[in-house]
């Protein structure tokens, strides 16, 4: 199986591998045009991939569920890929004398067409409640609803479907001002709180996003090193804790996952135990 996330990782590893010269350009283009040959058979619902597909049959796994966080994730891919298209269209004729420039063309122009539709196809307003001005974790399709749980703190991995819904006019501003910004001060330092003291709220959106120097956002994110470092050292494990799959198994010997964080970073509950 697969997610949206994972997908458009797999868009970003093929520029990533052009740009560090393991592939030729052609290679790239190529590999780019066979990869959204099946993201446009994939079903989707308000323009948004499900959360998990089976990667031979192509079809949603169930429950059906869309993940607004790995939405925002794949849609800020779209947008890197539409930049990176955009570049290699236009230096294309410099690079490759004597080649068939024109059928290079034509498939980047065509990938750059369907980048575009799938990102204003995405439409995040279905899954942001307007009274709230804070998006839910995603929507139900079985039952037909928005989950009832919210992202609502700024330090939180859904950082990124903030700006990128902001930035495409699905939602308003408002919903920036809107997310919790829960300050706490360590040994002199201070920052904001996430939900569970995760690395992963903290620099997952830094992927995608600038951080500027002595903002609230790019000190919150030195704290969370400074705090992960400190907790770090104090229990003799290695920092950088975050999500991860555990050592306990389902009934189909799947090991389990939850986040894991550092008790004065999160807001939840039961991070010490």
């Amino acid at each position: 199986r697969t997610s949206s996330t994972n997908i458009g990782f797999g868009l970003i590893a093929i520029i990533d591998a052009y740009d560090l010269g393991f592939i030729t350009k052609e290679d790239a283009i190529e590999r780019l045009v066979k990869t959204y040959r099946s993201i446009l058979k994939l079903e989707r619902w308000h323009g948004h991939l499900y959360n998990w597909y089976n990667i031979k049959t192509l079809e949603p796994l169930r429950p059906r569920f869309v993940s607004t966080v790995d939405s925002g994730n794949f849609v800020a891919i779209l947008y890197i890929v539409k930049e990176f298209l955009s570049q290699e269209k236009n230096k294309l004729y410099n690079y490759m004398p004597g080649t068939n420039v024109e059928k290079f063309t034509e498939a980047i122009q065509e990938l750059l067409l369907h980048t575009e539709n799938l990102i204003q196809e995405t439409d995040f307003k279905a899954l942001y409640n307007h009274g709230r001005n804070l998006f839910s974790i995603g929507f139900d399709i079985e039952q037909g609803k928005l989950i009832d749980s919210y992202y609502d703190m700024l330090m939180s991995e859904n950082r990124i479907t903030s700006l990128v819904a902001i930035g495409k006019k699905d939602v308003s501003s408002k919903h920036w001002f809107a997310l919790a910004r829960n300050m706490i001060d360590v040994d002199g330092y201070k920052g904001l709180m996430s939900w569970s003291g995760t690395t992963f709220e903290y620099f997952m959106p830094y992927l995608f996003m600038k951080s500027y120097e002595y903002t609230l956002i790019d000190q919150s994110m030195f704290f969370c090193e400074y705090s992960q470092m400190k907790y770090a050292k104090k229990n003799k494990v290695p920092f950088g804790i975050s999500e991860s799959a555990y050592a306990k198994r389902d009934t189909d010997l799947n090991y389990q996952y939850k986040a894991f964080g550092i008790p004065w970073l999160g807001l939840k509950r039961g991070l010490n135990s």
